[in-house]
């Protein structure tokens, strides 16, 4: 039987959040009417993770707990989900 760890723990939640906040984008860039505009939605949106993420960064070296209960993780893998919808529509633009 599988052991069940708090890292362990902490990754599933992250992901299943990561998952939901990119079936969000995705309902939001069929809204979108061309790539150019895709593209630049999901730039804007990869660099306000990012200046969460240095804002999370900053709030945890200081000593204060995350807010939220989210973890660097949540950060990352979001960070990383948009890189790779973003790489996927500039592909699909280019081709």
């Amino acid at each position: 039987m599988p052991t069940t760890t708090a890292t362990t723990t902490a990754t599933q939640e992250a992901t299943d959040r990561t998952d939901r906040f990119m079936e969000r984008c995705a309902e939001h860039l069929e809204t979108l009417p061309t790539p150019a505009a895709r593209i630049e939605w999901l730039s804007k949106q990869r660099a306000r993770w990012i200046v969460l993420f240095e804002r999370f960064a900053e709030r945890i070296d200081s000593g204060r707990p995350s807010e939220f209960g989210e973890t660097a993780w949540d950060y990352q893998l979001t960070i990383c989900a948009l890189d790779a919808r973003l790489a996927l529509e500039k592909q699909r633009a280019a081709a």
